[in-house]
């Protein structure tokens, strides 16, 4: 998947969220969320991707902690095909 997330604007109060999500990327960009306040909700999300850093609003994944968005995510390289399986058999309870 090239990016994990695209929203459009909303308002205080209303904010879009995005939590507790495995994702595996193509690239290395988060994708679309909302960086300005209202920002969109993220956190305890666990990216994959080939290499390199991930971004989100521009910045690295540790940058945009600092500044209190996606917090307690991780970052780490794409895991094998039988991982992932093993990941969509547990969330379908197979």
């Amino acid at each position: 998947m090239g990016q994990a997330l695209g929203v459009t604007a909303t308002l205080e109060g209303h904010e879009d969220r995005f939590l507790g999500n495995r994702v595996v990327l193509t690239g290395a960009d988060v994708g679309g969320p909302q960086c300005e306040s209202p920002q969109t909700i993220m956190a305890d999300n666990r990216y994959y991707l080939a290499g390199g850093n991930l971004t989100e609003c521009g910045v690295t994944l540790s940058e945009s902690q600092a500044a209190g968005m996606d917090l307690r995510s991780t970052q780490g390289p794409i895991p094998d095909d039988a991982t992932i399986i093993g990941w969509a058999q547990e969330l379908l309870d197979f």
